[in-house]
């Protein structure tokens, strides 16, 4: 549970950070340079009034979770196509006929030069459809009209001539030469022909699914693992609010300025690279009024969460073992999106470049994770 949860936490951290790129929050105050970390922050101390938070009642909507009519055909069609199990090789034949499906590398040329965007390996085409066969998308005219009598192994070239109003203003109009290296034919295959030796083949040496059957009970299995993380979820987004709600919480305003503007350095560091504040809240359809409210919005509320919550860790005696720090990190670092590839690197993030600040960051909010996680577990859920 405390993977799931800390990937929520990280990921909203990382999605509020949607403002800031040159800019002073708070007009007519100078913005300290002192971190977060140096603050005392004392959770039994600001936490004036803490909520009852044994046996919190929680209601779940169990109807929006119900599976969906179709999805799991759905599924097993989008896997099919996607894993190129719809597809079957032509082996008793080496000549591209019209109708076939071909597999292809091909390099674009224009004046003999490779031109941008113009080269692609392993690539499937409907040679009579003149589209690629698992979305649809269909290729410029002529495309693949010099596929026809080719012989697979061979490379053969093809002119081809782009629109004039091709988006692309170097190639629009002009007529480019395509070379193409015919790798295999192939023949669709319907999903109700997909067999036990084909799933095999494609999912039983890395999943360990070896057969229709099972690829079935998988998507299945993990519809109802997703749905069981979205209640869990729920439930604690449900306790996070109540407890909140309940308490009397007194966030110290230099802290809550210190925490923003760190959010907004990392911000800055990752994201705006040479682009200005104005431009980038167009971007993201934004204006800066709204930027502001949201962040620190966001940042009452997570820093509420880690009081509230350190101070049921300490009431109810919890602590953090140094297995349980290590997976921690080990889950942030696998969920980063590449953000972080090492344990410094999440502490630092968290610890406004500072490593031991970070640690101790880390560390609290780990407890304060585990006691949400005890809270949930003798919270009082019905579903409806």
């Amino acid at each position: 549970m405390k993977k799931k949860i800390i990937v929520v936490l990280l990921a909203s951290m990382l999605a509020s950070q949607t403002t800031a790129c040159s800019i002073n929050f708070f007009k007519g105050s100078e913005q300290t340079e002192k971190r977060s970390g140096e603050y005392n922050i004392n959770a039994n101390k600001l936490v004036k009034k803490l909520a009852n938070y044994k046996k919190i009642p929680v209601t779940i909507n169990s109807s929006q979770y119900t599976l969906p009519d179709g999805y799991l055909d759905q599924q097993y069609e989008s896997i099919i196509q996607n894993q190129g199990l719809n597809r079957q090789e032509i082996k008793d034949r080496d000549t591209v006929k019209d109708g076939d499906l071909v597999m292809v590398d091909y390099t674009g040329y224009l004046n003999n030069k490779k031109f941008q965007g113009g080269e692609a390996t392993d690539v499937l085409l409907d040679v009579s459809k003149n589209s690629d066969p698992t979305t649809g998308t269909t290729y410029i005219e002529g495309f693949t009209n010099g596929l026809k009598g080719a012989k697979v192994g061979t490379t053969i070239k093809s002119n081809v001539v782009f629109p004039k109003d091709y988006s692309q203003k170097k190639l629009a109009g002009k007529e480019t030469t395509f070379e193409f290296k015919i790798k295999g034919i192939y023949k669709t295959v319907d999903k109700d022909h997909v067999t036990d030796e084909m799933v095999k083949e494609k999912f039983g040496s890395t999943y360990n699914i070896n057969s229709v059957a099972e690829l079935k009970k998988a998507i299945s299995d993990q519809y109802e693992e997703q749905v069981k993380q979205q209640k869990y979820q729920e439930k604690m987004n449900a306790i996070k609010d109540y407890v909140i709600k309940n308490s009397d919480i007194k966030i110290p305003d230099d802290y809550l300025k210190t925490r923003i503007k760190e959010y907004k350095d990392a911000f800055v560091k990752e994201n705006c690279k040479g682009k200005s504040i104005t431009k980038y809240l167009k971007d993201n359809n934004m204006s800066l009024k709204d930027a502001k409210k949201q962040w620190k919005q966001f940042e009452k509320e997570q820093i509420s969460f880690e009081l509230a919550f350190t101070k049921i860790a300490d009431q109810e005696k919890i602590t953090v073992t140094a297995d349980e720090s290590e997976r921690y990190i080990k889950n942030l670092i696998q969920n980063s999106q590449g953000i972080f590839k090492k344990d410094n690197d999440v502490y630092k993030y968290f610890g406004a470049d500072n490593v031991k600040e970070g640690k101790k960051y880390i560390n609290m909010l780990l407890r304060a994770q585990k006691a949400a996680d005890k809270v949930a577990s003798d919270a009082e859920v019905t579903e409806k």
